[in-house]
């Protein structure tokens, strides 16, 4: 179940009867919404997401101003720096899996095909290694790509 029905932090104490209707419905996992950047909160929710017997997984999107494949390459850095982070929170929940739009700017269409790749999507050598996390990228329909048949 993808929790962004609810909200985009579900970290707080209000989400746990929200979490227990799901696990007594019989879900076996919820999508966590990451775009709340700072990995503490999600150490606790990970923890009780796993004593109610829910396993997490990461779910996230860049926006405009951290769009990976920008022309403005200080925005591509924002986009790399948000998916760093990303794969932190991500960590600290204890998930194994973070999927959505990473690999652009969600809602920013330029009216033209891709024009670059997105050097922005994965760190490199320069940011210290993580345990495994599957990053799985979704994509994004519009102008740009035409619509899914």
């Amino acid at each position: 179940m993808n929790m962004l029905l609810w909200s985009t932090d579900v970290t707080g104490d209000e989400y746990l009867p929200i979490f227990e209707m799901l696990k007594d419905a019989g879900y076996e996992g919820v999508e966590v919404p990451i775009f709340e950047l700072d990995p503490e909160p999600y150490v606790a929710l990970g923890d009780r997401l796993r004593e109610i017997g829910l396993e997490p997984i990461g779910v996230t999107a860049r926006g405009e101003d951290a769009n990976p494949i920008s022309a403005d390459p200080e925005v591509r850095r924002a986009g790399l720096r948000e998916n760093v982070q990303t794969l932190d929170c991500t960590q600290a929940l204890g998930a194994s899996v973070v999927l959505g739009p990473l690999q652009t700017g969600l809602g920013v269409f330029t009216g033209s095909g891709p024009t670059r790749g997105c050097g922005g999507c994965s760190p490199d050598r320069n940011y210290p290694p993580r345990a495994h996390i599957e990053v799985l990228m979704q994509p994004v329909f519009g102008e740009d790509f035409g619509s899914p048949s």
